[in-house]
Order: C-alpha cells, then structure tokens, then sequence
C-alpha cells in the first residue's frame, strides 16, 4: 500500500511539471487537414515528436494514411500519433485517465483512440503508433487489445517518455520501443518500476542539458535533433525508417 501511495504522489508531481497538449475542446470529432501539401514527411524521432506535441491542426489524435520506407522498401500503413496529458482536465486525455492506464484499466482516452482506429482505419491495414507521456501508455495497451490485434497488422510502436504500463506481453502485437530522457521524472513515475523493474528498465536512454528540469526533459527534448536526431521513426538508432503522410486523408481528432 505505501508503494502505490508513493507511486500515486510521484504522478501528481509529474503531472505539474508537463505542459498541456490539446488547445480547443468539444466532443470528439474528425477534422481533415488543408489538402494543400498533402504529404508530411517524417525523417526521425524529433519530427515525429514534434508532430505528436505540436500538432498541425491541433488535436490530441492524428490517424493519416502513409508510406512507411525502410532498408527493406516500402510499406503503406496508417500512422496513429497520442497527443499526452491535458493538465487542465479539458479532455478525457487527463489525469483520471493517466491514473487508470497505471494500473492498466480501461478509460475514456483508450476508448476514444480505440474507436477512432475502428472507424476510421480499414480492417487488415498495418498500424505504426507513437505517443508521448499518457499517449505512449494508451498505445501500449491498444497493442494488447485484441478489437485490434484480430483487424489489423500492428508494425511498430514507438512511446516517447511515457512510463512502462505493465501488460500481458503474450498479448503484444509488433515491436515497442520506448524512448526516455535520462532525467525525465514521469517515465519513472511507473507502477513497472516496482512490480516490473525488468521491463521498467527497458528502455532507451539519452542524456540532456535538462538536470534539474523536469518540463524541459519531458516537454521540450524528445523534438531536439542534438539529442534524438540519431534515432529515425521506429525508434532504431541509425535505422534510416521514415514516414510520408498524406495529409490530405488525415483525420485529427480532439479529446
């Protein structure tokens, strides 16, 4: 029980230190993006961050058709990109959704992506998710979700500072990668790192100038290229994987 009330307390000083992610609010609804330059090109890790944290047209979740170009060639998948935590509770991407994914119980934010991906995401495609913070969690359970496993190819799923959410690994579809700035505080903000430290440990590190900066590390470093620019859109360091999305076909949804 101490465990889990210190572990309750770590996530709401986390939760203080990340900057919100969503900028207008209503019921979800789809928005296309402009038809003009229909194709966004994803080089690496930091476009795809900046996508994610800084996303044109805000949203809190971006599904877009796209070309997936590899040393093995060329693959059309859907990208699903998680927008984070919404501090100031305007959205169901918020603290009673972070606290739920902990635990690896069912909320509102992973049943409103979820559905998106139903809907808008014709069955037998092949997915390439990435989150940051609550959005990596959310994807981390949808690749255990059988609504999803049983319809579709899941590739690859790339979480960006998002803490480990223990799951049923048996049950994972595609490969995870989870990236962490070494003095992110909320990635350690993890019920894994007590009942998981194994997988808790699993990821990958790089260090920053943000010691001692909590909101830098966790809102501001997975975009630098100084930092992450090694890393390409799977999460492979040196890789060369990138994605081009077509913008035009893209639904943006907000929470």
């Amino acid at each position: 029980m101490k465990r889990i009330l210190s572990v309750l307390l770590i996530l709401c000083l986390c939760l203080l230190s990340s900057s919100p992610c969503a900028y207008a609010r209503g019921q979800a609804a789809p928005a296309q993006a402009p038809t003009e330059n229909r194709t966004v090109a994803l080089n690496g890790m930091p476009d795809v961050a900046r996508f994610i944290q800084a996303p044109e047209p805000d949203g809190e979740l971006h599904i877009a058709p796209a070309v997936l170009q590899t040393a093995d060639g060329e693959a059309d998948v859907y990208f699903v990109a998680i927008c984070g935590i919404d501090w100031f509770m305007r959205g169901v991407n918020n603290f009673f959704a972070y606290l739920l994914v902990s635990f690896n119980y069912g909320n509102r934010y992973q049943a409103l992506v979820r559905d998106a991906i139903l809907r808008y995401v014709p069955e037998g495609a092949k997915l390439v998710l990435a989150g940051h913070s609550l959005g990596g969690m959310i994807a981390q359970q949808l690749i255990c979700a059988e609504e999803l496993t049983s319809r579709y190819e899941i590739l690859n799923t790339l979480t960006l500072g998002s803490p480990y959410v223990v799951v049923d690994t048996a049950q994972r579809e595609g490969d995870l990668v989870r990236l962490e700035d070494r003095y992110d505080t909320v990635p350690r903000a993890s019920i894994a790192a007590f009942v998981s430290p194994a997988n808790y440990n699993g990821a990958i590190k790089e260090d920053s100038p943000y010691a001692g900066d909590p909101n830098g590390a966790h809102n501001h470093s997975y975009m630098r290229g100084d930092i992450w620019g090694a890393y390409d859109v799977l999460g492979e360091k040196d890789g060369g994987a990138r994605l081009f999305l077509d913008s035009a076909a893209m639904v943006t949804i907000q929470a």
